[in-house]
């Protein structure tokens, strides 16, 4: 349930990633540059192309990338809500089975006339992160689907109530992909377990809260008429389905809430790529409360920008 985003920065990262894919090489001579050749028989990688729902490519043995990761979640049924995070993260891959994250994580919030929320602001460093991503099945010709667990650990400082103290998080998703028609239709699927411990101070315990869910995504890629000086342009949607538990098993049941929304993915080259995504909750409902939707536990939209870099 926790998110990473900001206000402004979709604006300015998409500026920058459009000026470095106009300046980043894209053929090469004898220096060592991979060409235009090698570099169009690469295969698309599925990781980042399904906005919030995950890919299980990781892409090669010893490949290094920096991603700089921008989530926001806003809107709840009354006042303003705003909460949103940066993360910037270094990925190395000893292998081409298992992909290592490190991360930072800034974190800001605006609260104001939100029913049963403080109001407050602020921003701050927001916490740690990292995460291991195990693929299982290689996707291939012969295998035409693929099979990834990742384990993501995070340490927070600030919530999405914008309360301060300590959380543990660490999500775990098992994730299937496949290419229904090759280069050109991908689908992914998604399992998630989202087990959190935070401190609650006014009680004088550690709250443990958890959230199950599943997300499915499609995605078309496009080599013409989209280019615009890009290797592919890759659209899509995506469903996610999230239920809140007041414990770290499927006991206390809190709420769910039903996702919808589009994805879109530039790749520009192998050294850089643009991700975006956006939804927002069209169904849902919260324990307690007569109302559609559930604006108590999940906010009402969601967004997600990323933009990575490889070296």
């Amino acid at each position: 349930m926790r998110g990473r985003p900001s206000f402004g920065l979709p604006a300015r990262a998409a500026f920058v990633a459009a000026f470095l894919a106009s300046v980043a090489p894209s053929h090469a001579g004898q220096d060592g540059v991979r060409d235009d050749a090698e570099d169009a028989a690469r295969p698309l990688e599925t990781k980042n192309i399904f906005g919030f729902t995950s890919g299980t490519d990781i892409g090669p043995a010893q490949d290094r990338e920096l991603e700089f990761e921008t989530n926001l979640a806003f809107g709840k049924r009354t006042g303003a809500y705003a909460f949103g995070s940066q993360a910037a993260t270094l990925e190395v891959n000893p292998t081409d089975w298992v992909e290592i994250d490190t991360g930072l994580v800034g974190s800001f919030h605006r609260i104001s006339g939100v029913e049963g929320l403080d109001d407050s602001r602020g921003a701050t460093l927001g916490g740690v992160e990292t995460k291991f991503s195990f693929v299982l099945v290689h996707r291939s010709p012969q295998t035409p689907f693929g099979v990834t667990l990742s384990i993501e650990p995070e340490w927070s400082r600030v919530d999405e109530s914008g309360r301060a103290g300590w959380s543990f998080g660490a999500e775990t998703r098992f994730i299937v992909d496949a290419e229904l028609i090759p280069e050109k239709l991908y689908a992914a699927a998604n399992l998630i377990y989202a087990p959190e411990f935070s401190s609650a101070p006014e009680q004088g315990r550690v709250e443990r809260t958890s959230s199950l869910g599943f997300a499915a995504a499609l995605a078309w890629a496009f080599d013409e008429p989209f280019r615009f000086g890009a290797k592919q342009v890759v659209l899509g949607a995506e469903v996610g389905y999230l239920r809140a538990y007041d414990q770290l098993t499927p006991a206390d049941f809190l709420g769910r809430a039903l996702y919808v929304g589009p994805t879109a993915y530039i790749h520009f080259n192998d050294k850089l790529f643009l991700a975006a995504a956006f939804s927002t909750q069209v169904a849902g409902a919260a324990t307690g409360v007569g109302r559609t939707l559930d604006l108590v536990n999940f906010s009402r939209s969601r967004a997600k920008m990323t933009i990575g870099v490889e070296f």
